[in-house]
């Protein structure tokens, strides 16, 4: 029993030697684990500084709008006979959309236009009734005017003879009947000359009169012809406006009315047509945003309907005062024109008038510009700067402090001046507020490495 106790001791004393030596080791390695070993370096991912185009917009909402839309309503109430298109049509400028019952108008028109050729042949027939009258009454002037001559010339020979006849009846030359005979002579001219002259007024006065006559009638033919005139030109009016006729070309987008409804001129309703084959856009820009809006400016216009398209376009109009909604912020609008050379590749159903849109529009452009990622640059004091990491022949990197300044900035670049950076240069953009000048950084650089 005891020479079997003798060999368990030596063997417990053994297993206690090697569970002292493995607490040692372990302590050993726990202590080489959580002893100090230096800073930690900042782990960062790095951007390359880039020289390219720098693009800054600024974006809207709006819709599309056609350049012309009317509601063609008819002017005057009646039956409709014909309706000629259909909602959706497409139609050209001169077509027949509706029209309305014209059988009575039709009928009041031939009457009053054969009243018409009436009036105007009884005008002519009038004109030329005047025109044979005063022919005859200035006849009748030319004839008593020649009468009133004779008799003056034949009283003044009279009295000449008697002059004569005086003188010899004085000489004794003549006898006392004689001179009688030449006095009585001047009394019949005499008589005979105011009888002519009497005569010669009476032709003058009825010209004069025939001419007074004649231009009151002439004026009530004229004007019974023009009141007829008017008549069948109002008739005439009303049988076209009782036509719906498109005044340009585009799609039919209402039609609120069939064959049989009756129309009230009191109650205008209308074919609803859209002229789609010009159309703009009107949008809406915060007003944080539309600072540098103006005409223009190069743009983008994407449907909401069609999200990967992208159709060119350009600021023709910013209105000079903008809008303050119910929440208080104010919006400005402005109108975007599809650029002529993108016109004909643009898809009809894309812009269609209604459709709602998102416009961006190009308001800075610098062509050639130092450009870094948002993200990477820090203000302090006024003053901006980005932390350039340099490689190390380790493989680790050494941040560098370097000043810039931001010429613009967009949603997701800045556009930099910088004597210190080039393209190239690989900036930290991720904890680069732990960072200082010289700090030592483990990096991931776009691509993959570090």
């Amino acid at each position: 029993m005891a020479q079997a106790s003798a060999p368990r001791r030596r063997a417990r004393r053994r297993r206690r030697v090697w569970v002292s030596v493995a607490l040692i080791v372990a302590a050993g390695l726990l202590f080489a684990w959580l002893r100090p070993r230096g800073p930690a370096l900042q782990r960062v991912y790095l951007e390359t500084v880039q020289r390219s185009a720098f693009v800054r917009e600024v974006s809207g909402t709006g819709v599309i709008v056609a350049a012309r839309s009317r509601v063609l309503a008819f002017p005057s109430s009646g039956s409709i006979v014909e309706v000629a298109v259909a909602e959706g049509d497409r139609v050209e400028a001169g077509t027949l959309l509706a029209r309305l019952d014209t059988r009575a108008l039709e009928r009041e028109l031939a009457s009053d236009r054969a009243a018409l050729a009436s009036a105007r042949a009884d005008l002519e027939r009038v004109r030329a009734q005047q025109a044979i009258d005063r022919l005859d009454a200035e006849a009748a002037v030319h004839a008593t005017e020649n009468r009133a001559k004779d008799a003056a010339q034949t009283l003044a020979d009279a009295r000449s003879q008697l002059a004569a006849s005086e003188q010899l009846y004085a000489a004794g030359g003549v006898s006392r009947n004689e001179l009688d005979a030449a006095r009585t002579a001047v009394g019949r001219a005499e008589r005979q000359a105011s009888e002519a002259a009497a005569a010669l007024d009476t032709a003058r006065a009825r010209l004069a009169g025939l001419d007074a006559l004649a231009s009151a009638q002439l004026r009530s033919s004229e004007a019974n012809v023009r009141r007829l005139e008017t008549a069948v030109a109002n008739l005439e009016q009303q049988r076209a406006d009782a036509e719906l006729v498109a005044p340009f070309a585009g799609v039919v987008a209402r039609v609120p009315f069939e064959v049989g409804d009756l129309v009230a001129a009191s109650v205008p309703q209308g074919i609803t047509l859209v002229d789609d084959g010009s159309v703009s856009v009107q949008a809406d820009f915060d007003e944080n945003r539309a600072v540098d809006l103006a005409p223009d400016q190069a743009a983008t216009v994407t449907p909401d309907a069609m999200p990967d398209l992208a159709l060119p376009a350009v600021v023709t109009r910013v209105d000079a005062v903008a809008e303050r909604g119910g929440s208080g912020s104010a919006t400005l609008r402005a109108e975007l024109a599809f650029a002529p050379a993108g016109a004909g590749s643009i898809p009809q159903d894309a812009v269609r008038p209604g459709y709602t849109v998102t416009a961006r529009v190009v308001v800075r452009r610098i062509p050639d510009a130092l450009v870094v990622p948002l993200e990477a640059i820090l203000s302090q004091g006024g003053a901006s700067y980005v932390f350039r990491v340099r490689q190390t022949a380790e493989g680790r990197g050494v941040a560098q402090r370097v000043a810039v300044e931001v010429a613009d900035r967009n949603a997701t670049l800045a556009a930099v001046r910088a004597p210190d950076l080039e393209a190239g240069d690989r900036v930290a953009a991720t904890n680069i507020d732990a960072l200082h000048d010289g700090a030592a950084v483990a990096f991931e650089a776009a691509g993959g490495g570090g």
